[in-house]
């Protein structure tokens, strides 16, 4: 899912999130958003909420 890796910004924690269980969304993020579309919209919000990585341009200026 596209929106975990704009999230996450890396495979690991990409596929972490999606496959295991997330007690706010009450499932594995990647079975609800498959689900149906209620699913996927909690799953979006639920990403929504993730602090994104830092980008490479701003660690440059650090």
């Amino acid at each position: 899912m596209a929106a975990a890796w704009r999230a996450f910004g890396d495979r690991d924690r990409t596929m972490a999130f999606l496959n295991e269980a997330d007690d706010v969304l009450g499932g594995r993020p990647l079975d609800l958003a498959v689900d149906g579309e209620a699913g996927l919209s909690a799953v979006l919000d639920r990403l929504a909420g993730v602090p994104l990585p830092p980008s490479s341009s701003s660690e440059r200026q650090a």
